[in-house]
């Protein structure tokens, strides 16, 4: 009923207790595990206790009180849950919200565009030549902004083309 083949979990305090619990549930569903703790002896034995039963996975010190000790737990999840995920793609979280659109003919056919902002955690280094992506639609960036100029979030303004 539960099949957790393919999929990544990433579960916070592993190194015992219910964190512990929960590894083992997920390993015995087929789960991908991404663990973490600050305890990092608790955290490599429940790794090799999941390990011995056949699941696979990985363990990481993440103090989840630390925005970069979670930025780089997230990034290494990313990764583990899809092969494609690193110098060329990276998963992202974002508010998608649509701010417009336009329809033209244009050689022959209706073309429609559909304007969007998306709001993300900041991401140093995104530009207008990178692309977000939605399943099969594709948001081409025209701005990132870095509104407060704090780098807590970034606003890109995206546009969907030929819909």
């Amino acid at each position: 009923m539960f099949d957790f083949k393919d999929k990544v979990v990433l579960i916070t305090g592993a190194a015992q207790g219910f964190g512990r619990v929960l590894a083992q549930a997920f390993a015995e569903r087929g789960a991908k595990l991404a663990l973490c703790d600050i305890n990092d002896d608790g955290g490599e034995e429940t790794l090799a206790q999941v390990k011995a039963k056949g699941a696979d996975g990985f363990y990481s010190h993440a103090d989840i009180s630390q925005e970069a000790d979670v930025e780089a737990l997230v990034a290494a999840t990313a990764r583990a849950a899809s092969p494609r995920a690193g110098s060329r793609s990276r998963t992202v979280w974002a508010a998608l919200q649509p701010s417009g659109g336009s329809e033209a003919v244009a050689a022959g056919r209706l073309a429609g565009r559909v304007s969007h902002t998306a709001t993300l955690r900041y991401l140093a280094g995104v530009t207008p030549a990178m692309r977000f992506r939605l399943g099969p639609r594709v948001f081409h960036i025209l701005a990132a902004i870095d509104e407060d100029e704090r780098r807590r979030w970034l606003r890109c303004l995206c546009e969907e083309r030929d819909l």
